[in-house]
């Protein structure tokens, strides 16, 4: 199934896409249809139950961005709505903490697409997904006992709660194992200073550093 997801974004990314980004130069309402057929399906994915679902709509809007997206198109309110408003305010928040680890991690991905492609935009959204990502990482700093709860729900004793855990079932615990968001959190936070360049020196980094 991986290899089948892989092979599927490479044949998107190097000969589906390119060939309708050709057809759409002398076709005006192609471009149209076909970003409005492709905006409504990774909606569908976004909301699925399945993961695979939505890692995919995170791949597929990568591809989007990395083809359709042009900033100086002002005329184009269509893929820019969805970009900021349906991916950045209301989707994130739910990936940023999804229970597949491969969704969280590709969210990164994305978002330094987005950014990269719309600096200007990018850093419009920068400071608030700053604090979202460092409110994250705050809250999962702490391991988890068992994995089954929030890492931030007890900090009195947790290290006691995790030899006796491991005690009881006979178990040692994985070095990565109990963490649940942490660690991809950390990626997307390093995704989006590595995009936003220079202009990270105009924002507030104290509780970056």
């Amino acid at each position: 199934m991986h290899l089948n997801r892989e092979q599927a974004f490479a044949q998107l990314e190097t000969s589906i896409l390119p060939e309708i980004v050709k057809q759409m130069a002398t076709e005006e309402s192609l471009k149209e249809n076909t970003m409005a057929v492709i905006i409504d399906i990774l909606k569908l994915m976004y909301s699925s139950s399945r993961w695979e679902d939505r890692f995919g709509a995170i791949n597929g809007s990568i591809l989007l961005v990395r083809f359709f997206y042009n900033k100086e198109e002002e005329n184009d309110p269509t893929l820019k709505y969805f970009v900021w408003n349906t991916i950045r305010g209301e989707q994130l928040n739910p990936l940023l903490v999804d229970h597949e680890f491969r969704v969280r991690n590709q969210l990164g991905l994305l978002l330094r697409e987005m950014i990269s492609h719309d600096i200007k935009k990018g850093a419009q959204h920068f400071a608030a997904l700053q604090n979202l990502l460092l409110e994250n990482i705050e809250q999962t700093f702490t391991r988890e006992p068992t994995g089954g709860v929030d890492a931030s729900s007890t900090l009195v004793g947790h290290k006691k709660q995790i030899n006796a855990f491991e005690e009881s079932n006979n178990k040692t615990m994985h070095d990565t194992e109990g963490w649940k968001s942490l660690e991809t959190s950390m990626r997307i936070l390093q995704n989006i200073i590595e995009a936003i360049g220079t202009r990270l020196y105009e924002f507030e980094l104290e509780r970056v550093l």
